[in-house]
């Protein structure tokens, strides 16, 4: 996959605290190096919803899905958690975001048959959940990528272990590390259409009418006749 170079962001931003400060420069870039047409992106981890911010100002929908039982800071209390999910509802409840709260393990299976354009992981960073995560992700869109790829080594060895199959990666180094998953899809060739020959039709001539038999006449009725 080749270098992405930041693009200058020219779109609103919301003043919260966030290890996403930074990469708001990269996304523009990613979405046209990959092609992918911006409808659709799933967020797992929304944290203060900065990162959710910047996607919905690039995407016509966005889902973004989080417990928010471990904060900014670490483990939460539940008292912690909803009043982080109350600031964060109250920040983004205006605009094209779908916020759920709760956790991604059970929500997966009801968007089981959905696809997005784009999947953001920045969720638990350990790295059986980073690799499950990643896993389902790469099920359900050709283009993922995940955060603190150099914040936690931990995301970066999920990430290269799904590297291949038609796979491609690409690691921002900066803003604690922004790993690119791409699946180039597969360019399908058309159908070719079977010409069949044009057959000519050749139509029954009409039998031609048979000529009159002439009477044969026997010699011994012309002797009859010249004797007369």
């Amino acid at each position: 996959m080749k270098p992405i170079q930041p693009k200058k962001y020219s779109k609103t931003l919301i003043d919260v605290p966030s290890a996403w400060k930074g990469l708001e420069n990269y996304i523009e870039s990613i979405i046209e190096e990959c092609g992918i047409t911006p409808n659709s992106a799933l967020e797992v981890g929304v944290d203060n919803g900065y990162s959710t911010h910047i996607l919905s100002e690039l995407f016509k929908e966005v889902v973004a899905v989080d417990d928010f039982r471990v904060g900014f800071i670490g483990r939460q209390t539940k008292e912690q958690a909803d009043a982080q999910f109350a600031n964060v509802y109250s920040t983004l409840k205006d605009r094209n975001i779908q916020l759920v709260r709760e956790d991604f393990n059970t929500y997966k299976d009801k968007i089981s048959d959905k696809r997005f354009d784009l999947i953001h992981i920045d969720a638990d960073h350990s790295f059986e959940a980073t690799l499950e995560q990643l896993t389902w992700a790469l099920e359900h869109s050709n283009l993922v990528i995940a955060h603190d790829t150099i914040s936690f080594p931990t995301v970066m060895q999920a990430c290269e272990k799904v590297i291949g199959n038609g796979v491609e990666f690409y690691n921002i180094p900066n803003h604690h590390g922004l790993g690119v998953l791409f699946r180039p899809p597969v360019a399908v060739e058309a159908p070719v259409e079977k010409v069949e020959p044009a057959v000519e039709e050749v139509k029954d001539e009409e039998p031609k009418p048979k000529a009159p038999r002439k009477k044969r006449v026997s010699k011994k009725n012309t002797q009859k006749l010249d004797e007369a």
